[in-house]
């Protein structure tokens, strides 16, 4: 990215996303949203606009699923209107898509990348769906442009936190092999190499398990434990201490 490259976003867009485009002195155009995302005519709009004026745009940034901060989800049939503009005028589009996989009612909408594999780049977060102190994400793209982020994320940060993606390693290796216990808002999802059971969290309390009491506490915590000897606070005699040259 250049200065003054155009960036195409929702509007509103996140200030992360704002700040980010800002760092490399690029120029957001805002695009109209309604509650099935973009406006298909608004963007064609746009993209004639920044063409007229003769003006590069350098991609089309998105949110799909649940975007932030409007909060509208782009439908299907909006999605195959919006890469089918892009298509035609060869505009990259970035997916940021953290929060896609955190649908709880409705059918998954598929995201952009799985219509148009060489236009779009996805990004994906796993401090949503694993831990958020986990800040490690992921970037689906073409060759040619993986190869640049991997450049400019070893120039950006110069090496990621290791332990933070050992422990998304460890997590996705207890998912395939089966040992995991996963919590939804749908229930409890038990899973062992054996059996796979699915428990409603809407049980009633009397066949709800019954939890271990706050006041509870372990045995080595009710143990009382050694009282440490005090430190002897003894003086040695200045006629003890050696007046002899240390040789160097």
């Amino acid at each position: 990215m250049t200065p003054g490259d155009v960036i195409l976003a929702g509007a509103p867009t996140s200030v992360g996303a704002l700040g980010a485009f800002a760092a490399y002195q690029a120029d957001v155009v805002h695009v109209a949203m309604d509650e099935s995302g973009f406006i298909p005519e608004a963007l064609a709009t746009a993209i004639s606009q920044m063409s007229a004026q003769g003006r590069r745009i350098k991609f089309l940034y998105t949110v799909p699923s649940f975007h932030n901060p409007a909060g509208v989800t782009m439908s299907a049939a909006r999605c195959l209107e919006v890469l089918g503009i892009c298509e035609q005028v060869g505009v990259l589009v970035v997916e940021d898509n953290p929060s896609g996989l955190h649908r709880f009612e409705g059918d998954q909408i598929r995201p952009l990348r799985a219509h148009a594999r060489d236009g779009v780049v996805y990004l994906g977060s796993f401090s949503k769906t694993i831990a958020a102190g986990l800040r490690v994400g992921w970037a689906v793209a073409p060759p040619g442009i993986r190869d640049k982020l991997v450049l400019a994320t070893e120039s950006a940060v110069l090496c990621p936190v290791s332990f933070a993606q050992l422990t998304i390693r460890c997590q996705e290796r207890r998912c395939r092999s089966g040992s995991s216990t996963l919590e939804t808002g749908r229930g409890r999802c038990h899973r062992s190499r054996s059996w796979h059971q699915t428990e409603p969290m809407t049980t009633s309390p009397a066949t709800r398990p019954a939890r271990p009491s706050s006041t509870h506490r372990p045995d080595f915590l009710s143990k009382p434990r050694p009282r440490q000897p005090a430190w002897p606070l003894t003086r040695t005699p200045r006629s003890a201490c050696a007046t002899s040259p240390v040789p160097i």
